[in-house]
C-alpha cells in the first residue's frame, strides 16, 4: 500500500511536511505506484490499474480477448494543481534551470518527469525518474514511467537517462541516446 504519513502528526510537521513534498521522510512508494501516479498526472488526474496485457490474439491475428482499462479513482487535487504539476513536470525536462534539461535537448518526444535521489542509509541514494509522454499520437498512445536505480547515486545522472532510452525504443522501436 505505500506509506504517506499525515505531516501534522510528526513533532515537526513543516519539516515533514517539506520531506514528503519532495518524497523523502516517512514517504514510502514502489517503482509501480510511481508509474500509477506519473501516467495519473499525465492523463488529466484519473488512477488506473497497472496493466501489462492489452490483448491476447491468435498467430493469424484473430483478437481472443482484450482487457479493458481499470479504474481506481481519481487524484484529490483541483484541475488548476494538476495543471500546475504537469506545467512543472514539464519544466523538469524543458527549462534550463529543470534538473533533467540536460539529458533531454532537442528531444523530439513530449515529455514531462521528476527527478529523485533518495537517501537509504549508505553513501550511494536511489536514483529515480518517472515521467509520461504527452504526444497524443494516433499510432502509439502516450506512457508513463518509473525508473528506479538503487545504490547509484543522482536520478537526473542515472535514471533520467534509462528513462529516454526506454521512450525511444517504445516509440522508435530502439533507443537511440548512448549512455553518458
Amino acid at each position: 500500500a505505500g506509506q504517506i504519513t499525515n505531516p501534522a502528526d510528526e513533532n515537526n510537521s513543516l519539516s515533514a511536511a517539506v520531506q514528503q513534498g519532495i518524497g523523502q521522510g516517512t514517504t514510502l512508494i514502489t517503482p509501480i505506484q510511481a508509474a500509477v501516479y506519473a501516467a495519473a498526472l499525465g492523463n488529466g488526474g484519473t488512477l488506473y490499474e497497472p496493466q501489462v496485457i492489452e490483448r491476447i490474439e491468435t498467430v493469424d491475428g484473430t483478437v481472443l480477448l482484450v482487457f479493458e482499462p481499470v479504474i481506481n479513482g481519481t487524484l484529490p487535487i483541483s484541475p488548476e494543481t494538476l495543471a500546475q504539476v504537469q506545467e512543472g513536470m514539464r519544466m523538469v525536462v524543458d527549462n534550463p534551470r529543470g534538473t533533467a534539461y540536460r539529458r533531454f535537448p532537442n528531444f523530439p518526444i513530449p515529455v514531462a518527469g521528476k527527478t529523485g535521489t533518495a537517501t537509504n542509509g549508505t553513501p550511494d541514494p536511489h536514483a529515480w525518474f518517472i515521467g509520461y509522454t504527452y504526444g497524443e499520437r494516433q499510432d502509439r498512445p502516450d506512457i508513463a514511467i518509473a525508473v528506479l536505480v538503487e545504490f547509484i547515486g543522482d536520478g537526473s545522472e542515472f535514471a533520467a537517462p534509462i528513462f529516454k532510452r526506454v521512450v525511444e525504443a517504445y516509440f522508435y522501436g530502439k533507443p537511440f541516446s548512448l549512455y553518458p
